[in-house]
């Protein structure tokens, strides 16, 4: 904040903490999410919740995390655009890369809505997790008369 105000820099924003239910608004008023991880092994199984958030809506991600998310959200279903974590230059490509090809934006968007809808709705986890767990509680008691 200090140096955007020293270096008179009026193309960036700090804006005020959002609360929960302000969040869609945010959502909306952005064209795409960056979600950045540190490059570490320890985040190569992680799956940002902020990444739900912004598919759901059918915003586009550009996507520094490696190893599952980007495997899920990249090569699986292209929901953005996969950046090396901790890379600013290939940020800064990616974002001019959408900022320059709307279309692009509107299509990554909707297949990041779609993923969401087809794989990572609660509803349908909790349905497929009470089946599971009903199938295994039948294969117990089948085997423990």
């Amino acid at each position: 904040m200090n140096r955007k105000q020293k270096e008179e820099i009026n193309h960036v924003e700090f804006p005020e903490s959002v609360k929960r239910e302000g969040m869609p608004d945010v959502i909306h008023s952005v064209d795409a999410a960056v979600i950045p991880l540190k490059k570490m092994d320890l985040f190569l199984g992680a799956i940002p919740s902020k990444i739900f958030e912004n598919l759901a809506l059918g915003k586009p991600i550009i996507l520094g995390v490696d190893g599952e998310a980007r495997n899920l959200f990249i090569h699986q279903k292209p929901c953005g655009i996969y950046v090396e974590p901790e890379n600013p230059e290939q940020l800064a490509l990616a974002a001019e890369e959408l900022a320059n090809n709307p279309q692009r934006c509107i299509e990554l968007g909707k297949n990041g809505k779609a993923l969401v809808e087809e794989k990572f709705l609660r509803s349908s986890i909790a349905t497929d997790f009470a089946a599971v767990a009903a199938e295994h509680l039948s294969k117990t008691v089948k085997s423990n008369p």
